[in-house]
């Protein structure tokens, strides 16, 4: 019988071999980590080799649209490096499901009753207290919502991240069916709160729920383990582009990501901006400058990824399908901001093959893209999840033996 791994580099290969083997039907080549610093994940690295010791809890958050959001991509990644580096828990979920078939791997979001969804869009583009994934719910009414953990998972420490405000009102706070807290939300100012509650370690429901008109306002429970190993946080939203992030209200996201700072920080944006003719290339350029700019003064010792948009296809004046013209000229400019503050960059569209992949997609068996050709299958989203991990390993798996 082989031995059990004992250094972070086999732990890395251990990880890398339990992977599915790479497929060799031409739909995807080599996903390429380019990193002209040589160093943008030396702090990712450096964390996993600490949770492998038992020493700390590596922490990894993941901020995009809706490939991101779907949490297959980084259900992979997730379940990878807890199993060879140590289970932390699931980390940060949503109270509310903000939209149909809601998922995260490990967790139930019940069809939440009450609640209105606050986030960014044409019709709310002033800053606002959205909170750690940008997005918040408020009920204004008895209003209820439910977490679970599942499928095994299971938790030690419960964390409620929710909004104090002038008039704010109650929200009762269950654990398993039995009350735990009732926390108040009214405070002269407005400012986020965390509240903390220790559990025994296992499965768990939390409910939350408000009995008067008086507003409350929740962003989010956070699921973990309290020991280290890995925490994947997919703090994605459907339909986000990088600008909304510039919404946020910066002091409150900032309130609710210092507590639980990463050691790797990915952005997948591009896609949902191809739509936004309004706004010029320079625009776009500078809100992805921001953006990044915002996340490396919170987090400037951070290992940071650039994941580029992927290829998609809209209708032409013909009624054709064609790839945006636009498409790639956003992968070039993700580049090179993202080798200016010492990220590095992942090119997904050349990954796929360039513009007009999603049609060899669609006709694959099985697809790896959805009809809505933008969207990925399952089998699409766990091959990207597996290529991310490889390109994100393979310092660690190089190193001696």
């Amino acid at each position: 019988m082989p031995l059990a791994p004992t250094s972070p580099g086999e732990l890395a290969r251990a990880a890398l071999d339990d992977l599915p083997r790479r497929p060799t039907d031409g739909l995807t080549g080599d996903l390429v980590l380019e990193d002209p610093s040589g160093h943008a994940l030396d702090a990712l690295h450096a964390a996993l080799a600490r949770a492998a010791r038992g020493e700390h809890t590596a922490r990894l958050s993941f901020y995009g649209g809706s490939h991101t959001a779907s949490d297959l991509y980084t259900g992979v990644i997730r379940a990878r490096l807890q199993q060879h580096f140590g289970d932390a828990g699931h980390g940060f979920v949503l109270a509310m499901p903000p939209i149909d078939r809601y998922w995260q791997q490990g967790v139930r979001i019940a069809d939440a009753e009450g609640w209105t969804m606050l986030q960014p869009s044409s019709k709310r583009m002033g800053v606002e207290h959205y909170g750690l994934a940008g997005m918040a719910f408020e009920a204004t009414e008895p209003a209820w919502a439910e977490v679970e953990t599942e499928h095994g998972a299971s938790a030690s420490r419960i964390e409620i991240m929710y909004l104090r405000q002038p008039g704010g009102g109650a929200l009762e706070v269950e654990i398993d069916g039995e009350p735990a807290r009732v926390l108040d939300t009214a405070s002269e100012t407005i400012a986020p709160a965390i509240e903390r509650i220790e559990v025994p370690l296992g499965s768990h429901r939390v409910s939350l729920r408000t009995r008067s008109s008086a507003p409350v306002r929740v962003f989010g429970v956070v699921l973990e383990r309290d020991r280290p190993g890995v925490i994947v946080d997919q703090l994605a939203i459907a339909g986000a582009k990088a600008r909304h992030q510039l919404l946020w209200d910066e002091a409150t996201w900032s309130a609710l990501w210092s507590p639980r700072p990463p050691d790797f920080v990915a952005l997948s944006y591009g896609n949902n901006e191809l739509d936004d003719h309004h706004l010029t290339f320079a625009q776009h350029e500078q809100h992805f400058v921001d953006v990044i700019g915002r996340v490396r003064r919170h987090s400037p010792d951070a290992s940071c990824l650039v994941i580029g948009p992927s290829d998609r296809q809209v209708r032409g004046v013909r009624g054709e399908w064609k790839s945006p013209g636009a498409l790639p000229l956003f992968v070039a400019m993700q580049r090179r901001i993202a080798h200016a503050h010492g990220c590095a960059f992942v090119d997904v569209l050349a990954w796929q093959g360039g513009p007009g992949a999603v049609e060899r997609w669609l006709a694959s068996d099985p697809p790896l893209e959805r009809d809505d050709r933008m969207h990925f299958t399952e089998q699409g989203y766990r091959r990207l999840g597996a290529d991310l991990l490889r390109v994100l390993l393979a310092g660690m798996a190089a190193e001696p033996r």
